[in-house]
């Protein structure tokens, strides 16, 4: 979470992509996006979808970046 109260997350597949940590399946979306939630409306923004399997994320401590 930022300052802001915005929730920044990153959906990767890879819970689905094998048998190993559950059930092989297709992917709901079919990309590895980071979204935002805004705080005061709920809704949900894609912010990115030029990453490989995005695995969390970590704002600077300034937040000048996501």
């Amino acid at each position: 979470m930022k300052s802001d109260g915005s929730i920044w997350f990153s959906d990767p597949d890879f819970g689905i992509t094998s048998d190993y940590e559950g059930c092989r399946a297709e992917s709901g979306f079919g990309a590895d996006n980071v979204y935002r939630i805004d705080p005061s409306t709920g809704e949900v923004r894609l912010v990115a979808d030029c990453f490989g399997a995005p695995n969390g994320l970590v704002p600077s401590a300034d937040e000048r970046q996501p």
